[in-house]
């Protein structure tokens, strides 16, 4: 709405009649209406609120609270409680790995599996010694069924694990295929990821690790195991509904334990729950940090290297005070894999023991053959990374133009098998004619 001497005074200073620049409009805007008829589209990504203002007053103000230490204690054991559940997370993965790795060497040949590729510098009975699976089926299946006969159940074996796998993923929690790292680094970041760490999630998480490792795909539990350790870090304070049914339950609750009103954080602090003081983006966020860092530990048997793994490349912010915390859980996570193994001496999800190797040292002949290789791995390493990139492209837009989901479903779940038998066969081919090198 402009007024008429605004118009008036407007007018162009060479223009000898009466056209003003701006014009005025009698017709008036009806607010009510524009706001009723026009809804703004919610936001596709919402940032998180995890920056925390640090000055001597806040300071205080803080320690000054009077269940201030309690708080401290409870925020240690919650650290203690996220680098224990990863471990055992790590470890459940690593069993049952074992248990189907082991049930498909002990039906083909363990000696197949093992004898070849160690050379001969070594007997059979040293062989025996270091690998705990003697019992050998090959000859017995390769007489009774044949050659194809070993080729079908290795490969129907594996590809059974990843079409169950894979049938998991899609139907129940789409939000579990891949290692998860992106999804991790992207809420580290201020993204609020939607089903980042919801309980499904989790378990079909574990599930298709443990069948996606244990199948004979070129995989590992590296990722999953930092993303099952930031779920299990946001879990910790996802608690509101076991601690109302807890009160519920109880026959002393009463109404004041007020689990519901978060907001005010540091008032009314005595009659809230422990755990209602980490309720908010800025705790979330310190534990999910703490999760990924104990998933790594676990998953390579570095403490150190999960803390700065966790520091400098999943988190854009890292508080100082978050240091002795992170190197406790991610201790404590390595601490399981060695209870589980039962030696000190070995700590880590991932095992680089090939096989039995000549303890002498490394002959200066045999330095440039290193050089050659490091040289051929860059160079392939290089080459599949194009080929990936390419790939991904090409199944975005084909996978982009199929709208029936069961089309969909068909095509991932064909994928799969078609990389499941591919793989089998490769790597039992070159098993069985690649001899001993």
């Amino acid at each position: 709405m402009i007024p008429t001497e605004i118009s008036d005074m407007t007018k162009h200073p060479s223009d000898g009649d009466k056209t003003p620049l701006l014009i005025k409009d009698n017709t008036s805007c009806n607010h009510s209406q524009l706001k009723k008829n026009v809804t703004p589209s919610p936001p596709k990504f919402e940032s998180l609120d995890f920056d925390q203002t640090i000055n001597s007053y806040t300071i205080s103000d803080a320690k000054s609270h009077p269940r201030y230490l309690q708080i401290t204690i409870t925020r240690w054991i919650l650290v203690a409680l996220v680098g224990l559940f990863t471990g055992i997370t790590a470890v459940v993965i690593v069993h049952f790995v074992e248990l189907l790795v082991q049930f498909r060497v002990t039906r083909l040949n363990s000696q197949l599996q093992h004898y070849v590729g160690l050379g001969s510098y070594y007997n059979e009975d040293e062989v025996r010694k270091y690998y705990h699976h003697e019992v050998s089926y090959f000859d017995s299946m390769l007489s009774k069924y044949g050659l194809g006969g070993i080729y079908s159940f290795y490969m129907g074996y594996n590809l059974f694990l990843v079409v169950l796998s894979t049938m998991l993923c899609i139907v129940f929690a789409p939000m579990a295929v891949g290692s998860g790292l992106p999804e991790v680094k992207a809420y580290l970041n201020g993204v609020r990821v939607g089903k980042f760490s919801g309980f499904r999630l989790f378990v079909v998480k574990l599930l298709g690790t443990i069948l996606g490792v244990a199948s004979g795909l070129v995989v590992g539990p590296e990722g999953p195991i930092v993303h099952l350790g930031a779920i299990l870090g946001a879990s910790l304070t996802k608690t509101r509904e076991l601690e109302d049914w807890f009160c519920r339950k109880s026959s002393d609750a009463k109404s004041t334990v007020g689990v519901r009103n978060e907001n005010s954080m540091m008032q009314q602090g005595d009659h809230r729950s422990l755990l209602s003081f980490f309720r908010n983006d800025l705790e979330r966020r310190h534990l999910i940090s703490i999760g990924a860092a104990a998933g790594f530990s676990s998953a390579f048997g570095a403490p150190v290297g999960g803390l700065l793994y966790s520091m400098e490349e999943a988190s854009s912010f890292f508080s100082h005070d978050m240091l002795w915390k992170t190197l406790t859980a991610t201790c404590i996570a390595t601490f399981c894999i060695a209870c589980y193994y039962g030696s000190l001496s070995r700590y880590s999800m991932l095992s680089l023991e090939i096989g039995l190797v000549d303890s002498s040292l490394t002959h200066l002949k045999e330095i440039p053959t290193y050089f050659v290789l490091g040289a051929a791995g860059g160079i392939i390493g290089s080459a599949f990374n194009r080929l990936n990139a390419y790939t991904n492209k090409l199944r975005k837009v084909f996978y982009g133009t199929i709208s029936d989901r069961g089309k969909l479903l068909t095509f991932r779940v064909a994928e799969s098998a078609f990389l499941s038998l591919l793989t089998s066969f490769t790597m039992l081919s070159a098993v069985i004619f690649a001899g001993r090198c």
